[in-house]
């Protein structure tokens, strides 16, 4: 009995915890989005947040906004891997992409 008491308080407290954490992330985003001012970054350009390296040697999570007139605001971008370098043209093309496909895929209802 009072293993099963224990189970359902344990069960509760995550059910109660993990829309906290949820709302906590996007309140992060949102904060991350507005902090950036968009009049004085020019359009299809990369802006950084953060750049750690993480505990693989030559390897980052490096947060990025992907700025464009045409994605309704900053796209906030989590990435891991090596060195950004916010200049790059094929990764600013495949933003880009990404940004087109959603802004089409809104369009469409879906």
């Amino acid at each position: 009995m009072y293993a099963k008491s224990l189970i359902f308080v344990a069960l509760l407290a995550i059910g109660l915890l993990l829309p906290t954490v949820s709302q906590a992330q996007s309140a992060r985003d949102m904060s991350s989005q507005a902090s950036i001012d968009t009049a004085n970054v020019p359009n299809g350009s990369i802006v950084v947040l953060s750049n750690e390296e993480t505990s693989i040697p030559g390897y980052f999570h490096t947060r990025y906004a992907f700025v464009d007139e045409n994605c309704g605001g900053p796209q906030i971008v989590d990435r891991y891997g090596p060195p950004l370098d916010p200049k790059d043209r094929i990764l600013i093309q495949t933003e880009h992409r990404v940004c087109n496909d959603n802004s089409m895929n809104t369009r469409d209802g879906e």
